[in-house]
């Protein structure tokens, strides 16, 4: 047992001291003048998917590789990453070193202390802001091993994006002029997003162009993604929502992805013009939404590699978009290009820096911003000019709606010049009818009058008749009665003497009983009274027919209006015989 002990022991040792010299050959040396110093390539890393308590044991039995870039990088995954670093503690007074990564959901910090053991320091976006040793966005550390027999570092970093790692190793005061220089460049970064969102959100509020809105929109989330990027969002904006740091970059991404399909669209009227570029674009909105549902279900490392792929495809089908719009004449096509390719070669300078083609420097760690920035402004300048085509267009449609408006005017006046020759035809027309139908009117009341008339006239006719032919009727008999009385006159007027009257007498007698005298008296009264109604029936008509006509009247007076009536009745006596019942 005692050997079995001892020779575990000694190989223990033995892998020990394998290590110790590998990482020996390895130390990181500072710059003599404290210059700022990335020390990745002086790195040992190893990832795992379990957290490990003894480091020590770690150290001695873990398979650490050496990173043999200036960039540390991990691939997308939920595992712990180590990252082991040993320093030359002989210059490293007043000396920080520096994590410009500020989106790792959990990072550790363990050095050597006093008796050789690690102390740790806990920081992440997880354990909150306020952990942090420094008021910075970035993780900040002290390089202090005046009391270390080790110049050790282990670094655990856990996060499911993919981590492009660069520590820095300067000075104090060249640490605080590079902080420096970083703040002052994002801040020109986010004036130029903050001025142009104000600018264009100004432009919309004149214009209610939808290609504004949706460009406004654009710009304030890809100023979110590199303020979410840099921990700046953290640091002054959400401090007291770490799940919200944690998501925010998923979100805008998805946000700036989808506002950038409705601008182009908008913009260059992708649906409208280029249909086959619309539904690719709209194919890959769809790559987004499944990483918004894969980061709901936590599973991040898939959702952060799937968005990677998704805003490849996104940049080269806008690029291709656009080129092709830009061939077929479109003006707006031709800025969202020169605009896009900006982009995109900041795309591509930040991913050769990863790699480690290019060298991390503040230039190259900043690109993204530099590139996002110029292809705002860009975006802005063609907005403005979509602007000048929209005036020259609306310059254009005014002159031709002029020209169509003195045209619509000349065409009035002629059809106006017509119209009235037309109505003056139509008039003379009209006047012509007109006294057609005012001489046939005036036919038709003199018409009127003469059969009323001709009633009238036949009704008086036929009122006068009748007492006239009672009149005439009783003429003839009245003669003969008169004839009668006249012949016993005669027989009167014959006797000369006194002495023929005897004799005449009787034969008057006779004569008078021939003649019926006394019927005869009678007959003459009766004819007599006849004749008198007759004649008083003829001068009531006639007085009658006087005083409905009033033709020897002309002065307006007062007249009895029941004689009026009484005359009128008189009038129409022969109308109203045996058809209307008057009572008055």
């Amino acid at each position: 047992m005692t050997l079995k002990l001892i020779s575990k022991f000694l190989l223990f040792l033995s892998f020990f001291f394998v290590l110790e010299n590998t990482i020996a050959q390895r130390i990181c040396s500072l710059d003599k003048n404290g210059q700022r110093t990335y020390v990745g390539e002086f790195a040992h890393i190893y990832s795992g998917e379990n957290a490990v308590s003894n480091l020590d044991s770690l150290i001695q039995y873990a398979e650490f590789k050496e990173n043999k870039e200036a960039i540390i990088s991990f691939q997308a995954s939920n595992f712990h990453h180590w990252i082991y670093l040993v320093f030359d503690s002989s210059n490293t007074k007043d000396c920080f070193l520096e994590i410009e990564f500020p989106i790792p959901q959990e990072i550790d910090v363990h050095y050597r202390g006093e008796h050789g053991l690690f102390n740790t320091i806990e920081m992440g976006v997880l354990r909150g802001y306020e952990q942090r040793l420094f008021d910075y966005h970035t993780y900040i550390f002290p390089l202090n091993f005046a009391n270390s027999k080790k110049n050790e570092i282990l670094i655990r970093v856990k996060s499911p994006e993919q981590l492009n790692i660069p520590i820095a190793v300067s000075h104090q005061e060249k640490l605080i002029v590079g902080l420096i220089k970083r703040d002052l460049i994002y801040g020109i970064y986010a004036g130029i997003i903050l001025v142009m969102f104000l600018y264009n959100l100004f432009i919309w509020f004149t214009t209610r162009d939808s290609s504004y809105i949706y460009y406004i929109a654009y710009i304030l989330f890809v100023g979110l993604v590199q303020t979410s990027l840099e921990g700046y969002g953290f640091k002054y904006i959400w401090t007291k929502a770490p799940l919200f740091q944690v998501y925010s970059l998923y979100i805008f991404n998805a946000l700036t992805a989808l506002f950038s399909v409705l601008f182009l669209n908008s913009f260059i009227q992708l649906r409208k013009k280029h249909p086959f570029w619309c539904k690719v674009l709209s194919g890959v909105m769809l790559l987004y939404a499944l990483v918004i549902i894969l980061v709901v279900f936590d599973q991040m490392p898939l959702a952060y590699n799937i968005m990677n792929f998704a805003a490849l495809v996104l940049a080269i089908s806008m690029l291709l978009a656009s080129g092709y719009a830009a061939v077929k004449g479109s003006r707006q096509a031709k800025f969202f290009f020169v605009a896009w390719i900006f982009f995109l070669s900041a795309v591509v300078v930040f991913v050769l820096r990863d790699v480690g083609i290019l060298p991390y420097n503040l230039f190259t760690s900043k690109v993204l911003q530099i590139g996002s920035a110029l292809e705002v402004v860009l975006l802005s300048f063609g907005l403005a000019d979509r602007i000048n085509i929209l005036k020259r267009e609306k310059e254009l449609s005014q002159k031709q709606a002029l020209d169509i408006s003195k045209e619509n005017e000349r065409i009035i006046r002629e059809q106006n010049t017509l119209l009235e020759q037309k109505v003056s035809e139509r008039t003379a027309k009209l006047k012509e009818t007109y006294e057609t139908l005012n001489n046939a009117q005036m036919q038709l009341i003199e018409q009127e009058k003469m059969a009323s008339l001709g009633q009238l006239t036949a009704g008086i006719a036929h009122e006068i008749n009748n007492p006239i032919n009672f009149v005439t009727a009783n003429v003839k008999p009245l003669q003969r009665d008169i004839q009668d009385v006249f012949e016993v006159l005669d027989l009167y007027e014959s006797i000369e003497i006194p002495e023929e009257f005897r004799d005449k007498k009787e034969e008057i007698e006779k004569l008078k009983e021939e003649i019926e005298l006394d019927f005869v008296r009678q007959e003459i009264e009766s004819l007599l009274k006849g004749v008198e109604d007759g004649a008083l029936r003829t001068a009531e008509i006639v007085r009658g027919l006087k005083l409905f006509s009033r033709m020897d009247e002309q002065d307006l007076k007062r007249v009895d209006l029941i004689e009026g009536i009484e005359s009128t009745i008189t009038l129409l006596n022969s109308n109203l015989k045996g058809r209307i019942a008057i009572e008055r």
